[in-house]
């Protein structure tokens, strides 16, 4: 049986919650992580939620619905690997919804090359999330988009 897959769909910038929306409106499962941003305006403080990935959002559809997803508006593309849309692993999702619930402060930070100067293979399957926990952060490794989510409680 072929089951669905999570890609990312880019979007126009500051277009990721009207495309969630569009997408939920036609009963397609999407995710669109959120985090909380502090804006100083004069001397009143605002927290805003904003989306984590700018210009992402998550779609998990069957490979036959990828053109019908493409077309739809505020939708530039799907993020490709290899000439082909990239397939985000389920565990993924379940980490970022997982952090997103727990904690409000969240930030992404991009996969970097190591000390003895091998680059970190983001698009290793088989290479499984690096937890490191210092109090009293938590950064976990996103190997399929190349990039660590850190959580910091508020």
């Amino acid at each position: 049986m072929i089951k669905p897959h999570w890609y990312i769909i880019y979007t126009k910038p500051k277009c990721e919650l009207k495309v969630a929306g569009i997408l939920t409106r036609k009963n397609i499962k999407n995710y669109c992580p959120l985090h909380t941003v502090e804006n100083q305006l004069s001397e009143s403080k605002k927290f805003l939620q904003q989306p984590l990935f700018a210009s992402f959002v998550f779609v998990c559809i069957m490979q036959s619905e990828l053109a019908l997803v493409q077309k739809m508006p505020g939708v530039i593309n799907f993020l490709y690997r290899l000439k082909n849309p990239a397939i985000i692993e389920q565990d993924e999702i379940n980490m970022i919804l997982k952090l997103s619930n727990e904690y409000n402060n969240l930030a992404l930070e991009k996969l970097v090359i190591n000390a003895d100067n091998t680059k970190v293979n983001a698009w290793d399957k088989a290479a499984s999330p690096i937890i490191s926990l210092s109090d009293p952060e938590i950064k976990i490794a996103l190997p399929s988009l190349g990039y660590y989510i850190i959580a910091t409680p508020s």
